[in-house]
């Protein structure tokens, strides 16, 4: 599931951070079993949307372990729907507290610059978060970060999982799903600025079989305008423009060809559906998918899938068609 969402500024601070661990190599002899010099942390989310108003969203992130505690790393964002913008930078986070346990606090700077349409604007600020290690693989990650560009600043949160690996991801022993094996994804985005907004994003799936699959899917945003957003939110929503709350909830079915696998990659198809709510009208929503997950450890997989959606709604825009890039993340049995 992919959604843009906040100002440009949390772009360039990219959203979820992804982890993964050495399945096939000894245990490391430092400070921790998670965090430790030589892992890598990988991120790649991309969507492309091609009805119209087509669109394009990528983001990338690589940040080793150049020591037991401290990481530091590249961040990359671009996003296109008719203009484009975009941002880079650089991180460095410090792992604080004891690196044996599977809740590690960290704190950390980021520098960096926009481009595309909106110009160029040098940024900087601060960050802090935890990663609470799920397993060796996946770890759930919160941060709060500030943002000081020119005479703007931006703060907000971010909620994701996380995937770290060393530097060769693909080399790991792996699993196909089975029985029992469930599917996570979480993601949320939480701007404290003008106009506010959170949101938040959960995918649950369970393999009832070695082939199927059934999933849940939910989602929620609230922004709140503020009066420099009143007079614009009003124009474009209706109403008073002071406070909008929309979500979506719907279930999933993939069928995995077990079959057709060839090695780390298991090929799907699916069919989806679902329906709106809040303060818009509830609009039901159906489709189908096909893509394949792609096996790094046992826990992670890359997952490239096409969706087709239709919404049950009168108009243009009643239909969406993408391709999505991940990760996907897996807690066996």
């Amino acid at each position: 599931m992919s959604r843009k969402t906040g100002p440009l500024l949390a772009a360039l601070a990219l959203g979820v951070s992804v982890a993964s661990a050495r399945a096939d190599t000894p245990k490391a002899t430092n400070l921790g079993q998670f965090i430790y010099k030589g892992r890598t942390e990988y991120l790649l989310n991309a969507a492309f949307r091609f009805n119209s108003p087509s669109s394009q969203d990528i983001s990338f992130r690589i940040a080793p372990l150049v020591s037991e505690r401290f990481q530091a790393g590249l961040d990359l964002a671009y996003h296109n729907d008719g203009g484009n913008s975009g941002s880079v930078g650089v991180v460095g986070n410090y792992f604080v507290g004891n690196l044996a346990h599977k809740t590690i606090p960290y704190i950390g700077v980021g520098v960096g610059t926009t481009f595309g349409d909106p110009g160029t604007h040098a940024s900087y600020g601060v960050q802090g978060g935890i990663k609470h290690f799920l397993n060796e693989d996946v770890a759930a990650t919160f941060v709060l970060q500030y943002r000081r560009m020119e005479s703007m600043d931006w703060s907000g949160g971010l909620l994701g999982l996380s995937f770290f690996s060393d530097s060769h991801p693909t080399q790991h022993e792996f699993a196909l799903p089975h029985k029992g094996t469930r599917e996570i994804d979480l993601s949320g985005n939480f701007n404290f600025d003008d106009p506010e907004e959170e949101f938040i994003a959960f995918f649950l799936g369970m393999f009832i079989d070695d082939k199927s699959e059934l999933g849940l899917a939910f989602s929620y945003d609230h922004v709140s305008f503020g009066d420099t957003f009143k007079e614009r939110a009003a124009a474009t929503r209706g109403g008073s423009g002071s406070d909008f709350s929309t979500g979506f909830i719907g279930g999933e079915y993939n069928y995995h060809l077990n079959g057709s696998a060839h090695g780390r990659a298991l090929p799907y198809v699916g069919a989806h559906l679902g329906t709106t709510f809040g303060d818009g009208p509830s609009t039901a929503s159906y489709g189908l998918q096909a893509g394949i997950k792609y096996f790094l450890t046992k826990n992670v997989a890359f997952k490239p899938e096409f969706r087709w959606t239709h919404f049950d709604q009168s108009g243009p825009g009643n239909d969406d068609t993408r391709l999505t890039f991940g990760f996907a993340y897996f807690l066996p049995k």
